[in-house]
């Protein structure tokens, strides 16, 4: 199977793991207030079933950039959310992430890995946490730029979606088209 495509059998039983820009990218879309409510309400719906599991460094990230416009609202919308049993600790894992993943995407792909940065990006760690748990990762990165998550994806075998793919998957988006 190519990565990217999840088929009807794995639909079922989907688990995920979000990037900071599928956060984000939620309040990018050109959607009507009601609308970006159901896909709020529907992603933490879907945590709460345990089906979405986030990376500690995501929250980092988005912290980071609260008074971004995009930002903003994911950092309201989430604070609720740290709460919830599936929010990953990469300091307390109960099996902590592969280090020669990580290794090799600070290697493959050091421009992801943030290794010039004073901050923690977190892709590296998104990344490592959907191989070891054979998620899938919601992305809002181009899916053909180098040295971006679903370039990475795709080197390490490892599924993802869009975030519109993902609504469509979830049906999320049931009343209207994102």
């Amino acid at each position: 199977m190519r990565a990217g495509h999840v088929s009807g059998a794995e639909r079922r039983r989907n688990e995920y793991s979000f990037d900071t820009s599928a956060f984000a990218g939620i309040q990018r879309l050109p959607l009507m207030p009601d609308q970006r409510d159901a896909i709020w309400t529907g992603v933490l719906r879907i945590a709460d079933e345990g089906r979405l599991q986030i990376i500690d460094v995501v929250f980092e990230e988005i912290d980071r950039n609260k008074d971004h416009p995009h930002f903003e609202p994911c950092a309201i919308n989430l604070r609720q959310y740290r709460r919830f049993p599936v929010t990953i600790d990469r300091n307390v894992l109960q099996r902590p992430l592969d280090p020669s993943i990580l290794q090799e995407v600070f290697d493959e792909f050091p421009g992801m890995s943030g290794v010039r940065s004073r901050n923690l990006k977190a892709d590296p760690y998104v990344l490592s946490l959907v191989h070891m748990e054979n998620l899938v990762v919601v992305t809002e990165e181009p899916q053909d730029k180098k040295n971006k998550l679903p370039d990475a994806c795709r080197h390490f075998g490892v599924r993802y979606l869009s975030l519109g793919q993902f609504i469509e998957q979830e049906n999320l988006g049931s009343t209207f088209h994102v």
